[in-house]
């Protein structure tokens, strides 16, 4: 066999491969990019609240995370649930997990944080749209 009919048939087949591979795709250029665009979506990162801050904001979807609560053995309670969801301290597994809140509307709520020696201090949330 020459080498031209050799070339030929070499560039023939991987001409096979390459028809066969993207009929074998199953996807087209639109749904890659779907599948790609929601892929990257994240959550927002928390806002994390200092044990001497006294307000703080964000927006609706946001956590707030109240520093040093679980290590205190403080509790949380919020005057406006309709706009913050409060979740206590709590140990979960071997992992100690802060206080917290989830914004759930636009608004303004005061979260009272009651130590176990039954100080308190507040915290301001303001949430935006």
């Amino acid at each position: 066999m020459n080498l031209s009919v050799r070339v030929g048939a070499i560039a023939a087949s991987a001409l096979t491969v390459v028809a066969l591979l993207s009929g074998c795709s199953g996807t087209s250029s639109s749904d890659t990019s779907r599948a790609t665009a929601g892929a990257s979506q994240e959550l927002p990162a928390p806002v994390m609240v200092a044990d001497d801050q006294s307000e703080a904001s964000g927006v609706v979807g946001n956590t707030f995370v109240f520093e040093k609560t679980y290590d205190a053995g403080s509790t949380i309670g919020v005057d406006k649930p309709d706009i913050l969801q409060v979740s206590q301290a709590v140990q979960d597994g071997g992992a100690n997990l802060n206080a917290g809140a989830l914004a759930l509307a636009a608004g303004t709520a005061t979260v009272t944080i009651t130590n176990p020696d039954d100080s308190t201090r507040e915290v301001v949330i303001t949430v935006n749209p």
